[in-house]
């Protein structure tokens, strides 16, 4: 049997990754920044979640013939980001749940209309 062993020179060579990407950097220092806002980021993505995004699995499952497998995962979802702004996860996290959520949300209305 194959196994993988975790060197400290991968876990330096991505933290060393890390560190270099540019990207990445803004991101933490955008959330870091946003740190104060907490709760009008949960409260505004929690709003536009429950306005938006829970009636998207009806009108799919409607008009586009969707399975029922996008209601489990738009459900799964909006709980999860209940789970997350509601307990003790810092904003990356909750910035980050919010962008996850929004980018699988748009990828199943994708996929079912075009």
């Amino acid at each position: 049997m194959n196994t993988f062993k975790i060197n400290s020179s991968n876990a330096a060579d991505l933290s060393s990754f890390l560190k270099s990407n540019k990207t990445w950097q803004k991101y933490i220092a955008f959330a870091d920044s946003q740190t104060k806002n907490r709760m009008l980021w949960f409260l505004v993505a929690f709003v536009f979640q429950a306005v938006v995004f829970l009636p998207i699995p009806a009108a799919l499952m409607y008009y586009y013939n969707a399975s029922v497998v996008t209601l489990a995962i738009t459900v799964l979802l909006f709980f999860g980001f209940l789970v997350v702004g509601m307990t003790g996860f810092g904003i990356r996290t909750l910035i980050l749940y919010t962008a996850f959520s929004f980018a699988v949300n748009l990828t199943m209305l994708a996929i079912y209309i075009l």
